[in-house]
């Protein structure tokens, strides 16, 4: 390795260092301030009025960075869930499912959450919770078996999408299915999706609902319906950030390399 490669991951290690450390201190008696961090390096006069300036700079700097990131961390998020809803029982099947339908935009899938009102796993179990397409009102084709336990207990499960799009102004089925389930005896599964005969859903998202009917059967080709809705919340962020996201990561970004390139001429010289 030569010694300007050497040199330059020497450098990134340092810099990497640096990322974890801020040294401040303050002198009364000479009325100096200095600041120490990777991006930002003075010292600062509290006489003079520049100095001041530069230290206004820096706390600018730093709120820009941290409106920036924290815009990027919680835009667009939107949950459609009723599972605060009372009211209703719970449904067993081979087959389970409910509707819901999306707003206008792109949205990745995040996760869904299910509650389970009752369970009998005297066999054995492989409970799986699946995202399908519409059809006419009808459910469409397998999108998407969520991870999650094929064994769920009594109360609320989440199952994880790997991101899966849903797009904007669209109907999609949670489908639970339990292959083991039996009605007559011997050993078998069955878990109780429980449900409400409440029409009410709360969303963060305009336009998100969820379907007031729920289906069941032992085929997806023979299911039946029924009034009210399981009850489930449906986890979803944006796929793009709003363009005032983007302009702001890209000033906060444009200052912070300023100011880092300021920094390494001044050490430089």
């Amino acid at each position: 390795m030569n010694s300007r490669v050497r040199t330059a991951l020497m450098d990134v290690s340092h810099r990497c260092r640096e990322l974890f450390w801020m040294d401040m201190t303050l002198e009364l008696k000479s009325l100096k301030f200095k600041v120490s961090c990777p991006i930002y390096h003075f010292h600062m006069n509290i006489s003079n009025p520049c100095s001041w300036f530069r230290f206004l700079r820096l706390i600018r700097l730093t709120s820009v960075l941290a409106g920036a990131l924290g815009s990027a961390a919680a835009f667009g998020q939107v949950i459609v869930s009723n599972l605060s809803e009372s009211g209703g029982s719970a449904s067993s099947d081979t087959y389970l499912a409910n509707s819901f339908t999306t707003d206008a935009t792109v949205y990745p899938l995040r996760s869904v959450t299910i509650d389970i009102g009752y369970v009998n796993a005297s066999g054995a179990s492989s409970f799986t919770l699946n995202i399908y397409s519409d059809n006419a009102g009808a459910i469409g084709s397998l999108l998407e078996t969520l991870s999650g336990t094929g064994s769920p207990t009594v109360g609320q499960h989440t199952y994880s999408s790997t991101g899966l799009a849903l797009a904007g102004n669209t109907t999609y089925w949670v489908v639970a299915y339990d292959p083991n389930y039996s009605v007559g005896g011997g050993a078998h599964t069955s878990y109780l999706w429980s449900g409400t005969s409440s029409a009410n859903e709360t969303s963060s998202g305009a336009g998100w609902t969820i379907a007031d009917s729920y289906f069941r059967g032992a085929s997806l080709g023979s299911l039946s319906s029924s009034a009210g809705s399981f009850k489930f919340s449906v986890n979803a962020s944006a796929a793009v950030p709003e363009p005032s996201t983007y302009a702001a990561i890209l000033g906060a970004c444009a200052l912070g390399f300023v100011s880092f390139r300021r920094y390494r001429s001044k050490r430089a010289a």
